[in-house]
């Protein structure tokens, strides 16, 4: 069971900054989610950070419903609620055991983490699968990093109460602008609850820590083996098309607030989904981001201080990056 915290009360959800209250086991809140755990897919994931992917990926499992929202959501299948789409989100219901022994088997297929693509919304009934799982079942143990990887739009409380189930934290930082947030996200506070979040996560985990390597091997190997995080908190940011001031403003004060304390992950992947509704009220989204407007935000990251980041090559703008949603591992 969990700790008797009220931050995980379901009857009355406040799990996210939208604070909504409602009781998800009879109605359903902002994010639409019920009670009851959903997910869409359980399967090695190549594509994450390198020092939380390994050789054979993250081991990522992605929750279905958002409690942000974002109107331009690559996951839109699993993420949106009928009240913005013509039907639910993609998702199979599963209680924290199963979820647990789906933990165990992307550990046994090598997964270098377990990476929990936007869990906030479920978040009791994920660390209760965690902590099932690192219990030991039918004598395997969860023994890889948990990665808590999230929109960002969380509240301190909420990371403090989970801060002692996960290894590393790696929130989205979407938004610099409240507009900008309110815009896209239907949340102006955004800018003020991520720093927040950001700001409790590296006070609970501190600098970065990597694995030791183990020994005897190469000094090459030794190399890969130190890049595996063990600890600490990475910050993504995606830059948007026509935002890259916001984005250079952003990255100067994540430095400013928190410098090597934190790995920055800039990515330059945003992807006009064809077809998509939103491509119709929000004109500015319908092209892919200019070299120019990554590279600027890149300059100024590197002028801002930052050494430890991760930059995106060219050609990662693509529907092909999406995974398939199809229940796969659950």
């Amino acid at each position: 069971m969990l700790d008797d915290n009220p931050i995980f009360d379901l009857t009355s959800c406040r799990l996210c900054p939208r604070s909504c209250g409602a009781d998800r086991f009879t109605s359903r809140g902002f994010c639409g989610a019920p009670a009851r755990l959903t997910a869409a897919r359980a399967s090695l994931h190549p594509w994450e950070e390198p020092c939380i992917s390994g050789e054979k990926g993250a081991g990522a499992v992605f929750f279905s419903y958002c409690q942000l929202g974002c109107v331009y959501c690559q996951n839109y299948a699993i993420s949106r609620t009928s009240g913005q789409f013509d039907k639910a989100p993609f998702g199979k219901e599963i209680s924290p055991r199963p979820l647990a022994e789906s933990f165990l088997r992307l550990q046994g297929l090598g997964a270098a983490t377990i990476d929990l693509v936007t869990p906030t919304h479920y978040a009791p009934q994920v660390i209760e699968a965690l902590r099932l799982a690192r219990q030991g079942l039918e004598d395997e143990k969860l023994v890889i990093p948990a990665v808590w990887n999230s929109s960002g739009y969380e509240t301190a409380g909420m990371v403090r109460a989970i801060a002692g189930d996960i290894d590393i934290f790696m929130p989205d930082f979407k938004y610099y602008s409240p507009d900008t947030a309110q815009r896209y996200s239907n949340a102006p506070d955004y800018p003020e609850r991520a720093m927040e979040a950001v700001a409790a996560m590296v006070e609970e985990k501190g600098p970065p820590v990597y694995a030791p390597a183990s020994f005897p091997c190469s000094p090459h190997d030794r190399q890969e083996l130190s890049a595996r995080l063990k600890s600490g908190v990475i910050v993504r940011h995606l830059v948007l098309p026509g935002r890259r001031h916001e984005s250079i403003a952003l990255v100067e004060e994540l430095y400013r607030r928190f410098g090597g304390r934190i790995i920055l992950s800039l990515m330059n992947q945003y992807t006009p989904i064809a077809g998509a509704p939103y491509l119709k009220d929000f004109r500015e989204l319908r092209r892919k981001l200019t070299g120019f407007e990554y590279d600027s935000v890149v300059n100024a990251a590197w002028d801002a201080g930052f050494t430890n980041a991760y930059i995106q090559q060219r050609g990662t703008v693509s529907e092909s990056f999406i995974p398939a949603f199809d229940g796969r591992g659950l």
